[in-house]
């Protein structure tokens, strides 16, 4: 094993990335990969176990922070399945063949955010 070469999963990650920091610091900062459960509380009593177990091990592309610490604007960047969020559903518009269950992964993650 050896260290990776880049922290993005992607030139065009990387090229957003320093858009985003370039475009809203220095009023606030710009973390990539932020835990998603480091930004919402999530209820074990709302969510399935399936659910729960995904969100406390995925991320956030970029997080917006305020102040302190305190999370402003989440971005999702979805390169693979070039979707959108519209009206608090996600919508994939190209299959994945290596994540068939992307389109389940990020509409969880947009309704979830959303509530």
């Amino acid at each position: 094993m050896q260290p990776r070469e880049s922290i993005f999963d992607s030139a065009s990650e990387k090229e957003l990335f320093q858009a985003i920091s370039g475009s809203w610091e220095p009023r606030y900062h710009v973390y990539p990969h932020v835990p998603f459960a480091n930004l919402i509380d999530l209820d074990p009593h709302l969510l399935s176990a399936e659910e729960l177990s995904f969100l406390h091990k995925t991320t956030v592309d970029y997080v917006l922070v305020e102040g302190e610490g305190k999370p402003r604007l989440a971005i999702e960047f979805d390169g693979m399945g070039h979707g959108i969020s519209r009206h608090g559903r996600y919508i994939q518009k190209i299959a994945s063949k290596r994540d068939p269950k992307r389109g389940w992964k990020l509409d969880l993650k947009v309704r979830v955010a959303k509530s």
